[in-house]
């Protein structure tokens, strides 16, 4: 029967429970360095949102677009970063709007849902031409927050 040397195996595996114990410290530094990459450049492109103006179609109708500035001021102040979860060995993160903003009405008393309102911005509505704001900063940052979230990854791994 022949024998085996596992001279260095030991120290291995020890390498390698080390880089996994230390692993979700270091993904949830990378997720939220990408998310915070995105999530400004969010912001920007909200500042950049036209204010409310009415305008007429073709066919007669008067439709709005842009926004006021209570609604630009709570998605100013909504947007934010939800805690890391993971969901089955991916770790995610979502960038979005919480809370009121200070458009208070009859059919809204604690004000207008920011979620819904970056929603209508975003997509349009009937009434509310659409100005895409989070789909262009998603698109235009994944390049970005990427190359970050890898240099992280690569400092992290290298240290252990």
């Amino acid at each position: 029967m022949a024998k085996v040397k596992t001279v260095g195996v030991e120290d291995y595996l020890d390498q390698i429970d080390n880089l996994q114990s230390n692993a979700s410290e270091v993904v949830g530094k990378m997720i939220y360095k990408g998310a915070g990459i995105v999530a400004d450049e969010v912001r920007r492109r909200i500042q950049m949102i036209p204010e409310r103006d009415v305008y007429s179609t073709s066919n007669g109708h008067r439709h709005n677009r842009g926004i006021t500035d209570a609604e630009r001021q709570g998605l100013l102040d909504s947007l934010g970063i939800s805690k890391a979860r993971n969901d089955s060995g991916f770790v995610n993160v979502r960038i979005g709007f919480d809370g009121y903003n200070s458009n208070v009405t009859k059919a809204y008393p604690q004000g207008h849902p920011n979620s819904m309102v970056a929603r209508s911005i975003e997509s349009g509505t009937s009434w509310l031409a659409k100005t895409p704001f989070i789909a262009p900063a998603v698109s235009a940052t994944k390049g970005t927050a990427e190359s970050a979230m890898e240099k992280i990854y690569d400092n992290g791994i290298k240290k252990k």
